[in-house]
């Protein structure tokens, strides 16, 4: 009972940020500000000029209407939308979304586009704008080639890695740098005791099980 209240309070705390309404106002006037830039005020996938008020809080883009539900098929651990003007930040997703954006996400995940490709765009057809949504973030068909196996973007993490890490501000004070994710690694496992027992005799065994008896009624009585 009192650890499950614990747990409760704890869970409150953790989003106590979307209770102060100041802070909401000033993170949500930021948003704002930062779709009104020209880069960011156009999708990042199909280059629609309308209906541009979303975003991805994993990837640092801004998106339509359409790619915002396209997005959403992916899954929350490759991409995570929110609305500009109806959600709740945390000051780690808009420090994320600020040094970021849709020109230097696209420069990666768009860097070598094959010749002959179109890139989709507002007219375009859903299932074409899906496949190339998934192409460019699950499949990363686009990444520059020259990226080495298991190499991350070279973005900053993602709003939920700065909260694990405990460095709110980690990406307005490093904003256009290439930032290493701390990788959390297993600990080693432990060493056993390792006993060396040959010195040891092997306990005697009496062939007379009367006479063992005999020997410690006699050692009970000399105590």
């Amino acid at each position: 009972m009192v650890l499950s209240i614990v747990a409760r309070m704890a869970a409150s705390d953790t989003f106590a940020y979307k209770r102060d309404a100041k802070l909401q106002q000033r993170l949500a006037a930021e948003m704002s500000a930062l779709l009104k830039q020209p880069h960011n005020s156009i999708c990042a996938d199909c280059g629609n000029e309308k209906t541009v008020r979303f975003c991805s809080v994993k990837l640092g883009v801004f998106l339509c209407n359409r790619c915002y539900g396209l997005h959403r098929n992916l899954g929350a651990h490759i991409t995570r939308g929110k609305c500009i003007g109806l959600d709740a930040w945390s000051p780690e997703e808009v420090d994320f979304m600020r040094a970021n954006g849709n020109v230097r996400v696209n420069s990666y995940y768009e860097a070598s586009i094959p010749p002959g490709l179109q890139r989709p765009t507002a007219s375009s057809t859903d299932n074409y704008v899906s496949g190339w949504i998934r192409d460019k973030y699950e499949r990363r068909k686009y990444i520059p080639s020259n990226t080495a196996p298991g190499e991350s973007a070279g973005f900053l993490p993602d709003a939920r890695c700065i909260a694990q890490a405990g460095i709110a501000n980690l990406a307005s004070q490093h904003a256009g740098q290439r930032v290493a994710v701390p990788v959390t690694t297993s600990a080693p496992p432990p060493q056993l005791f390792d006993a060396d027992f040959s010195n040891f005799d092997a306990p005697t065994h009496s062939a007379n099980p009367r006479a063992s008896e005999h020997a410690f009624a006699d050692d009970l009585i000399s105590f």
